[in-house]
């Protein structure tokens, strides 16, 4: 456990490196100090028994630097692969990291193009909608089959021979309000992470 926290945090340097490197075009001992500084931040520290929520440490400058290359370059293939794989190996922080690219994203275009950048930007924001659609599209085929093995599990095998219609749309919501109401988190909920 231990070498895979320091992996975590040594990922989250190499990685802020890299978006100050590449994103920003910023070079210098500054950005290596600066790297150091994300990498050993106090989320860091406060979550380290917790080893998965260190995981959108390091998955944040990977999502930006990809949002930046889209915005720049418009391929959008780097961005969908960031966010399923933010998406996948971290649910909770993955939609949280999402929705602040997704702020970012817009703050850049107006930055950029001033107050008429969504007409400006109309086939950019529709690719990057497309792309956002896809990476969740490719993070529930993973996360689905969790999801529903899961709720089979916990309602078990019996009941649902028994009892045909248990009604799973309710069990799936159930599971999914759990993480907003907490339980997902702590250790002794009888909800398993599923990362």
């Amino acid at each position: 456990t231990l070498l895979m926290m320091l992996g975590k945090v040594s990922l989250s340097a190499i990685l802020f490196q890299l978006y100050l490197q590449k994103g920003l075009n910023k070079k210098g001992w500054a950005t290596v100090f600066f790297s150091l500084c994300y990498a050993m931040c106090g989320y860091q520290w406060n979550y380290m028994l917790s080893a998965n929520l260190m995981d959108g440490v390091y998955l944040l400058p990977l999502v930006m630097l990809m949002l930046i290359r889209f915005i720049k370059s418009g391929r959008i293939r780097g961005l969908v692969l960031a966010y399923v794989c933010s998406f996948i190996v971290q649910f909770y922080q993955g939609y949280i990291i999402g929705l602040f690219s997704f702020m970012a994203f817009l703050g850049i275009l107006y930055l950029r193009d001033g107050s008429g950048f969504l007409k400006r930007n109309k086939s950019m924001i529709g690719k990057y909608i497309w792309g956002v659609v896809t990476s969740v599209l490719i993070s529930m085929s993973v996360l689905l089959p969790v999801i529903l093995f899961y709720i089979r599990s916990s309602v078990g095998l019996k009941t649902l021979i028994e009892k045909p219609n248990v009604n799973i749309i309710d069990s799936v919501l159930n599971f999914l309000f759990g993480f907003y109401w907490g339980r997902g988190i702590s250790a002794g909920s009888g909800i398993p992470f599923l990362y």
